[in-house]
C-alpha cells in the first residue's frame, strides 16, 4: 500500500497535500510518503531535512523506508540505503521528546479504503476496514465495513489520533486496536462517549465513571466511585511503558469539594508497551456527595518510562550457524542454529543479558524484554509461529519457529537506559452518573 502511494506521488512530482510554512521548512509534520518524495528533490536542503527527519524517527520507519526503496529512483533509492545505515548503527541515544505525530490531509469523496491508506502512512501505523467478526472480544459480532463508502477527511496540523477521531466520528465508525498485530481495525459503530484529549503522542479517553452503592447487613452503605480511563500510543513513541496505577493530583465537583481518595499507593508497575499499545487505567475516588452533578476538574499526571538509549543488532542473509552481525554491539547477538525443514524455519540466537538503567519510581522494577522482527526482501515482516526464551547466565537465547520464506533480515532492540516522564491528563466538567 505504501509503495503504490509513494508511485503515484512520485509521479505526480508533489507531495499531494497542502502543508503549512512552518512544516515545509522542518518536515516534521510530514508522512514517511512525503519525506521519500523529498528525497528525489532537486532542492538540497529540501533533501537532507527529509534525510535528518527519517533518521530521527529511527526504528519506528525502517520497515516502510525498505517496502518503498523499490519504487525509488537510483539516487534516492541510495539514500534510503545510507538513512537505513544510521539507524540501524548498534547502539544509539533516543530522543525522549513526547511529541505527537502531526498530520495534515485533504480528501474529499474517496473510498474510504483509499482515506485509510492515506492517514495510516503518516501515522506508520496500519489502519484497516475490518469484515464481519474480525474484531474479538466484542459481544456481538461488528457489522461489515462498506469497502465501497465514499469519506472525506479535512485535516491541517492534527495529532494522528485527533485525525484518526475526527473520520470516526464523519463516517460513523469506531475503531480497536488488534493486540496480537496492532494493526487499527474499523467497524461500523456508535461515537465514542469520551471525554477525549490528545496529550503529546497519546490519546486519553474516559471509558466509564462509576459510583456503586451497596447496603450491608448492618444497614450501613458502602459507596465506592472509580474512572476506567483508555490510553492509546503512537507507534513511533518511544516509550518502555506506562506506570500504573494512576493518581490524581485534583478532583473537584461543581460545589468545590474534593473527591481525592484517603489512600494513595505508593506502589508503581510498569505496563509494557511491547506488549500493546493500548492501556486500560482505573482512578480512585471519594464518592460525590448526592447534591453534586458534575466532576469540575480532574488532573492528574500520566507516568511513562521512556527510552532513552538502545541497542540495535541485525544479522541479514544469506544466514549461516555462527553468523554475528557486522557491527559490533551491546547485546553481541549470534545465530546458534539454523534448520529449515520444509515448511519450517527453526532458529536459535543468543545475545547478552541487558539490564536497562535509569531511575523508577520505588517499587517499580524497569525490565526490557528485547523486541525481534523478522522481514523478506520487500519489508514485511514474518511473525513467528512459535517463540520460546531460556536465560543462560549472562545470555538469553530464543528458539523460533518461522514459516519457511526467504528471510532477508533478522533484527533484535534492547533498551540500555531510561528515564520517567509525566504528562498532565486534565479533563472538566464531567457528568456525574
Amino acid at each position: 500500500m505504501l509503495r503504490n502511494l509513494l508511485i503515484m506521488l512520485l509521479m505526480a512530482g508533489i507531495t499531494g497535500v497542502a502543508l503549512p510554512q512552518e512544516s515545509r521548512d522542518s518536515g516534521s509534520s510530514l508522512s514517511v510518503v512525503e519525506l521519500l518524495a523529498r528525497l528525489g528533490s532537486a532542492d538540497f536542503a529540501l533533501r537532507r531535512q527529509a534525510s535528518e527527519e527519517l533518521i530521527r524517527r529511527g526504528e519506528g520507519v525502517a520497515l516502510e523506508l525498505k517496502e518503498a526503496r523499490g519504487a525509488l529512483p537510483l539516487e534516492a533509492r541510495m539514500r534510503v540505503d545510507g538513512i537505513l545505515e544510521r539507524i540501524s548503527r548498534a547502539d544509539a541515544a533516543v530522543s525522549t521528546e513526547l511529541k505527537p505525530t502531526l498530520v495534515t490531509l485533504s480528501l474529499n469523496n474517496q473510498p474510504l479504503p483509499q482515506v485509510l491508506e492515506a492517514l495510516g502512512a503518516s501515522g506508520g501505523l496500519q489502519l484497516r476496514a475490518a469484515p464481519q467478526g474480525a474484531v474479538p472480544r466484542t459481544r456481538q459480532p461488528p457489522e461489515p465495513v462498506n469497502d465501497a463508502q465514499i469519506v472525506s477527511l479535512e485535516v491541517e496540523n492534527v495529532p494522528f489520533f485527533k485525525a484518526l477521531d475526527r473520520l470516526c466520528q464523519d463516517s460513523g465508525l469506531v475503531f480497536r486496536r488488534d493486540a496480537r498485530t496492532r494493526i487499527i481495525n474499523l467497524t461500523p459503530g456508535p461515537p465514542s462517549i469520551g471525554p477525549i484529549i490528545y496529550p503529546g503522542p497519546f490519546r486519553a479517553e474516559i471509558r466509564s465513571f462509576s459510583v456503586t452503592r451497596q447496603r450491608l447487613s448492618s444497614g450501613d452503605v458502602n459507596v465506592r466511585s472509580y474512572m476506567q480511563i483508555q490510553i492509546d500510543v503512537e507507534r513511533e513513541a518511544q516509550i518502555l511503558g506506562i506506570l500504573s496505577p494512576l493518581t490524581a493530583e485534583v478532583i473537584e465537583d461543581d460545589k468545590g469539594r474534593s473527591l481525592l481518595p484517603d489512600v494513595v499507593t505508593n506502589r508503581a508497575y510498569l505496563m509494557p508497551a511491547a506488549n500493546n499499545l493500548q492501556f486500560n487505567l482505573s482512578i480512585m475516588l471519594q464518592p460525590p456527595e448526592r447534591d453534586a452533578e458534575r466532576i469540575r476538574r480532574l488532573l492528574c499526571p500520566l507516568r511513562i518510562v521512556v527510552k532513552t538509549e538502545v541497542a540495535n543488532a541485525r544479522l541479514m542473509a544469506p544466514f549461516a550457524k555462527g553468523q554475528v552481525p557486522s557491527r559490533e554491539s551491546a547485546l553481541k547477538l549470534r545465530l546458534d542454529q539454523l534448520e529449515v525443514t520444509g515448511e519450517l524455519t527453526k532458529l536459535t540466537i543468543s545475545f547478552a543479558r541487558i539490564e536497562p538503567e535509569g531511575e523508577a519510581p520505588a517499587g517499580a522494577r524497569i525490565a526490557s524484554v528485547p523486541t525481534m522482527t523478522f522481514s523478506l526482501a520487500s519489508g514485511e515482516e514474518v511473525k513467528p509461529t512459535q517463540l520460546r526464551r531460556y536465560n543462560k547466565q549472562d545470555r538469553s537465547s530464543l528458539q523460533v519457529t518461522l514459516p519457511t520464506k526467504e528471510l532477508a533480515e533478522l533484527r533484535v532492540q534492547a533498551v540500555l537506559g531510561y528515564a520517567t516522564q509525566s504528562i498532565a491528563l486534565e479533563f472538566q466538567d464531567l457528568k456525574i452518573p
